[in-house]
């Protein structure tokens, strides 16, 4: 049986190769996609965030979506670009940050960026679409984080009426209780949220001091 503190080293060191990989492969496909690759995975390329140290599902730096959207409110669309651009060096894959900058350089006028900003919003928005329909819980969308799920929402019309988080075989769901913006139709979608909810059980667990022997 190993000791615990070489079971601890090993642990550890599992844990920063993986991150490693993870980040390779996150910069290999992000470096791809900026060089203008059109067959870019984007599902291959959320996951692979997922398993970098920048990915943190639960936070939104409002000290700079804040401003950012208030720029895009007063038409300073040059300033809303440097929010923009300040997000995606945290998160490439944020689906909003995209939205903003593709609607930025259209008001601006360069096709360019608007156009690739479109492309990226795109893609992201399909590679949740093409992981379920979210009718149920076993056909669920598959989500890296919370804004994701609003995302898609807004994407598709709809406005959240009701949310809770729900356990089947296992795996955790938000099921959502949805209202069409334009028919006012009622439906009820789901999103599976276990790379999320499995992110802050682990942080958790890392940040409670381990219990104390009893003598």
């Amino acid at each position: 049986m190993l000791r615990r503190p070489t079971y601890t080293l090993l642990l550890l060191f599992f844990a920063v190769s993986a991150f490693a990989a993870g980040k390779n492969d996150y910069d290999a496909l992000l470096a791809g996609l900026k060089k203008g690759d059109r067959n870019i995975d984007f599902s291959a390329l959320r996951i692979a965030y997922t398993r970098t140290p920048s990915y943190k599902p639960y936070d939104e730096p409002m000290e700079v979506i804040k401003p950012m959207l208030d720029a895009m409110r007063a038409k300073d669309y040059a300033k809303a670009i440097q929010y923009a651009d300040t997000l995606l060096k945290a998160n490439y894959v944020d689906i909003g940050v995209h939205r903003v900058l593709r609607n930025a350089y259209t008001h601006l006028n360069n096709k360019e960026k608007a156009d690739f900003h479109k492309f990226v919003f795109d893609g992201l928005i399909k590679s949740i679409q093409d992981s379920g329909d979210g009718l149920s819980a076993k056909t669920a969308y598959k989500v890296i984080n919370v804004a994701e799920e609003y995302d898609l929402l807004g994407f598709l019309g709809f406005k959240m009426e009701n949310q809770r988080l729900v356990n089947e075989g296992g795996h955790f769901f938000d099921r959502m209780e949805v209202k069409n913006i334009k028919t006012g139709q009622n439906a009820v979608l789901y999103f599976n949220v276990d790379l999320p909810y499995n992110w802050m059980v682990n942080q958790t667990k890392a940040s409670t001091p381990p219990a104390k022997a009893s003598k």
